[in-house]
């Protein structure tokens, strides 16, 4: 399986008569493009915003983050199972527009879950320091939905679904871009003798937090009932996963350019062979989750032949199980593992915070705790698809660690750690 992606950097955003990349600035039309998401009935109106890279400005409350990108080849390809019919992603050309994001916030009382994105600096001790969040160094083109009258529930959810990736694709298929600035070809080849084989565990979502009918996370499946199974890494990176609905400090961008499996194919042929991925997720029941410790372990071990795992979670507390729980079988199978946490908390002492203990898990990465909490001053601009969103978080505030977008994450994409001292 072999994927080009060719990739045009986008330095500036602005709107205009035609949708048009040239010398790095995306010229957006804006009627064109609230056309084609009005298209989808639930949706009564949309505003459109851009905000640049650094700008003192907070977006608020935001349901996903999406990097525009579009399949040349073969046709048909986008987000399949979503927003296209159901083939193979994973394969053939696909046109990336970095350096920005389209990023959409909801207007639903009922989803606000106070996921912000601070773009601007962050004062500390007398000092600026870097954004807190990574999306802070992107271009972001926000979508302000607005809702269709007796549009409730699930239905809320899956129009914002819709026109986030709608627009991501719009955005990257209408530009008319010349060629790319780069292009980056993801083929797993032939192992080099000698290396060890390492393959990587992706814990989708958990089921602590249920899925609901139609909520797409796996070439459009809600995951219900999903047995560990394994994929091409390159169907992860190219539309064949989304994250879920609900805010677990992981974003579809962060799946789009996912930390570990784009590590793993860095150092592929040079100081491991890069086996796979299994793909499973954290359960309810003691004998799914026992059905699932043991099929997932199976995978790793007796098909890809892994020598080494890495292996992440979705969400706290029960993921942490059951992601452990994998990795003390693939231990007992002779794969050695390594984990990637944050550390579960809703006070910032994440003190035995992961529920579960193995003499021969020794090999854990923090990527923070989810409940120490940032102090924010106030921003310029506050955007958001309700008032009350707006006037609420102008001045200063001081979400979790697991609330502010794109400063902490599942995959390995975060800027912090935990540190005791």
């Amino acid at each position: 399986m072999r994927l080009t992606l060719q990739r045009h950097h986008v330095r500036q955003l602005s709107f205009g008569e035609t949708t048009k990349l040239h010398a790095g600035t995306l010229t957006v039309d804006r009627r064109a493009l609230v056309q084609e998401l009005l298209a989808d009935r639930r949706l009564a109106g949309v505003d459109l915003e851009i905000v640049r890279a650094g700008e003192s400005c907070r977006i608020v409350p935001v349901f996903d983050v999406v990097e525009p990108r579009a399949k040349l080849e073969p046709a048909g390809a986008d987000f399949p199972g979503i927003l296209g019919p159901l083939q193979s992603a994973g394969e053939g050309v696909t046109r990336v527009l970095d350096g920005m994001a389209v990023t959409i916030v909801t207007p639903s009382e009922a989803a606000f879950r106070a996921a912000v994105l601070d773009m601007s600096s962050t004062p500390f001790d007398g000092q600026d320091m870097p954004a807190l969040s990574r999306y802070a160094a992107l271009q972001h083109l926000v979508i302000v939905p607005k809702l269709a009258d007796g549009v409730d529930g699930n239905d809320i959810q899956q129009a914002l679904r819709i026109a986030c990736l709608r627009a991501a694709v719009h955005l990257a298929r209408e530009a008319q871009a010349g060629a790319p600035d780069a292009e980056e070809i993801l083929e797993l080849t032939s192992d080099a003798p000698g290396l060890p084989r390492v393959a990587y565990v992706f814990q989708l979502h958990s089921h602590q937090i249920p899925t609901v009918p139609g909520e797409p996370l796996l070439y459009g499946d809600n995951c219900r009932h999903l047995s560990p199974t394994i994929l091409h890494p390159n169907e992860v990176l190219d539309g064949g996963v989304v994250r879920s609905y609900y805010h677990q400090a992981m974003e579809t961008y962060d799946v789009q350019n996912h930390a570990v499996i784009l590590d793993l194919y860095r150092r592929h042929g040079r100081e491991l062979n890069f086996a796979g991925v299994v793909v499973n997720v954290a359960n309810q029941l003691v004998e799914e989750r026992d059905r699932c410790t043991i099929m997932s372990s199976n995978l790793v071990r007796w098909i890809l032949k892994a020598d080494g795992a890495v292996l992440s979670k979705s969400g706290g507390g029960a993921p942490n199980v059951d992601m452990m729980l994998v990795a003390e079988r693939c231990e007992q199978l002779g794969i050695k593992t390594s984990m990637m946490m944050w550390e579960t908390t809703s006070t910032g002492d994440a003190t035995d915070s992961a529920l579960y203990s193995s003499p021969a898990l020794d090999a854990i990465v923090s990527l923070g705790s989810s409940g120490f909490q940032f102090d924010l001053g106030p921003v310029e601009r506050v955007i958001g698809a309700l008032p009350e969103h707006v006037e609420a978080y102008k001045g200063g505030t001081q979400p979790a660690g697991l609330r502010l977008v794109g400063a902490i994450d599942h995959l390995g994409s975060g800027r912090y750690t935990a540190v005791r001292y």
